[in-house]
């Protein structure tokens, strides 16, 4: 349970990374 939760966050994590940068080249 544990391990698959740390993927998922790691997932979630990269996700919003990407949505960011986007934002960011959108704003820029």
């Amino acid at each position: 349970m544990v391990k698959r939760m740390k993927r998922t966050v790691k997932r979630m994590v990269k996700l919003m990374r990407v949505k960011l940068k986007r934002t960011v080249k959108l704003i820029r």
